[in-house]
């Protein structure tokens, strides 16, 4: 059984104390946007090499938008809250 000193805690890396700016509500619609972009691409690529099929693009790409999208969502209404930012990105 591992237990945490009050030392461990004290190193965690929170958010809060970030710059303002680089846990903005706009940079969190940003990176939702440009991961848009990025699977919009896997498209093109997927339709470039004579891949795009229902069966191999639709499932990846819904799986990721639906995750971007609840990223963008939580990064947003709490910019302090780690999960959004890792879900999102």
């Amino acid at each position: 059984m591992v237990a945490l000193t009050e030392s461990a805690e004290r190193t965690w890396c929170h958010l809060d104390a970030w710059p303002a700016n680089l846990a903005a509500p706009a940079r969190a619609t940003v990176l939702g946007v440009l991961a848009d972009v990025l699977v919009a691409l896997y498209v093109v690529t997927a339709g470039l090499v004579r891949q795009l099929t229902v069966l191999n693009v639709g499932p990846t790409s819904l799986i990721i938008l639906i995750y971007v999208a609840v990223g963008v969502i939580v990064a947003r209404r709490q910019p302090g809250n780690p999960v959004g930012w890792i879900v999102r990105g």
